[in-house]
């Protein structure tokens, strides 16, 4: 009797964390079979197959008529229903989007009228299961539409209850940091951008030590992606801000390639206000990217991958003002100890590097047992252009920056039964950051005029690794749905910040 107890609060302790996990990349489906005299159908045989991997999942209707297959992952089915003594019934471009609840109701005529009812098209169902405000893109939309740099997180700001956070700097480039405590990007309802969940295939994302996000994931390679505010249901995972979790593409039975290349050039864009009248900063960008998804073995074993590159050449400008910097350098003559000699006016060069490489294995063992391997690479280069104040702030304040990330994912499927569903997940993830200063020696503030000098927060190096493991039970019976389960993640982190020389501040009289 103890046992069971225990058992049981267990499950209820951690229902709220497992149900997050079971829908990190998966999506279910329910509804209701009737006749035409609006009657349900007990025993119907409901088949779902997915368009693209003929992957398929079947059940029978209860009682009440009622069917739920929970555990499809994520992408567009074709759902059939039958019966001894009816006609079948059939409904295409079933969306199943990651974390959500769809519901599908069909209609069975009775046979001998020699039809079969087919629908194309269905209105999308309110989510009445669903307690959360959140946001699901995919498919066309997310590779179609432009998005600046290519990155994905630019889509994010669809999501309503959002705005973009000071301290983020994604807008830019997926894989380079150009501040030293970098967040997500965006606010959820007002909270700090660092207490958002990042996930790719329901698995951590997240920088612990400056909540930004880590690897790096091409437009390409994103099958789906939800994004919900601070308030969110137990299945979406917990987060004291929101919460954005990818969904990466998995091959299908069509094989398909793309070649990409993204440019920008400053005779684009409009002049800056603060820079030189009569001349554009100069600035080139271009990512050029190949991608490729198909079988290795039909309907069995399914292959994507992608690689892309990212080199942009470019001019900064420098906040301190003319005059000031002039008679800035005037006093640096006077301390010829000093290793700063003087500060930069106007624009000075910047540049960055960026590389990612993905690659994600998917096979079908059986109609019970499904598994998957994916490993993520990306590694950025910012020179000169890593900034850690907001204003004022002069080309020797400045840094250089270098992130390296590594992530192996894996995951196994088991359909127990026609309401059971078992997933086990795990990853291995490294991150490695280093920051390097534009110059050497103290760090001088004139406040409201300059910084300059060795930044205090731009000499040193850090590493995280992340180790995660999720199980997790999805049992469905009727109109109930009940999941549980557990994750196990462990982190270890180790980094050097140097000591930087003395920072002098100089008030304005």
């Amino acid at each position: 009797m103890r046992t069971l107890a225990l058992a049981a609060a267990l499950a209820a302790a951690g229902a709220a964390a497992a149900a997050a996990q079971s829908a990190g990349q998966t999506g279910s489906i329910h509804g209701l079979v009737r006749d035409p005299s609006g009657a349900p159908v007990p025993g119907a045989v409901i088949v779902v197959q997915h368009s693209e991997t003929g992957y398929s999942r079947r059940t029978e209707t209860g009682e009440e008529g009622r069917y739920a297959i929970a555990g499809l992952p994520v992408g567009t089915y074709l759902l059939k229903a039958g019966r001894a003594g009816f006609d079948p019934a059939e409904l295409a471009g079933v969306d199943i989007s990651v974390g959500a609840s769809h519901e599908r109701n069909l209609v069975l005529t009775l046979s001998g009228l020699g039809t079969k009812v087919e629908v194309n098209e269905q209105t999308e169902a309110v989510e009445a299961a669903s307690a959360s405000a959140s946001v699901a893109l995919g498919g066309e939309r997310i590779e179609e539409t432009p998005a600046r740099s290519r990155n994905y997180l630019n889509f994010v700001a669809l999501a309503p209850g959002l705005a973009s956070s000071p301290q983020g700097g994604v807008q830019r480039s997926m894989t380079v940091i150009r501040q030293p405590a970098a967040d997500s990007g965006f606010s959820f309802q007002g909270m700090r951008g660092r207490n958002n969940s990042v996930e790719v295939d329901g698995l951590g994302n997240r920088d612990e030590t400056t909540g930004g996000n880590r690897v790096a994931i091409g437009l390409e390679m994103v099958q789906e992606f939800r994004v919900a505010g601070a308030i969110t249901g137990a299945e979406l995972g917990g987060a004291a801000g929101g919460l954005i979790n990818v969904v990466t593409r998995t091959g299908s039975n069509t094989m398909h390639g793309d070649v990409t290349f993204f440019a920008q050039n400053e005779i684009f864009n409009a002049r800056r206000p603060e820079t030189a009248p009569g001349r554009r900063p100069r600035f080139l960008r271009w990512q050029p990217g190949a991608s490729w998804h198909g079988p290795l073995r039909r309907d069995r074993t399914f292959l994507a991958a992608a690689v892309e590159g990212e080199r942009e050449t470019a001019e900064e400008w420098s906040d301190v003002d003319g005059s000031a910097a002039e008679r800035i350098n005037a006093a640096l003559q006077r301390f010829p100890a000093l290793p700063l000699r003087n500060v930069t006016h106007r624009l000075f060069p910047v540049s960055e590097r960026g590389e990612e490489a993905f690659a994600r294995l998917n096979h079908v063992f059986s109609a019970s047992d499904t598994a998957a391997v994916r490993y993520a690479f990306s590694r950025g280069r910012a020179f000169g252009d890593v900034q850690p104040f907001n204003h004022f702030q002069d080309r020797s304040a400045g840094g250089s920056s270098s992130t390296v990330d590594h992530s192996l994912a894996g995951n196994w499927f088991h359909v127990a039964g026609p309401s059971l569903v078992l997933e086990l997940r795990g990853q291995f993830a490294v991150r490695r950051q280093s920051l390097r200063p534009n110059s050497s020696g103290p760090m001088l503030e004139i406040p409201g005029v300059a910084t300059f000098g060795q930044a205090c927060l731009l000499d040193g190096w850090r590493r995280e690794r992340h180790w995660q493991g999720i199980a997790g039970l999805d049992w469905t019976r009727g109109r109930q749905r009940i999941s549980v389960g557990g994750m196990a993640p462990r982190r270890a982190g180790s980094g050097l910040a140097r000591t930087v020389q003395r920072a002098v501040c100089f008030p304005r009289a």
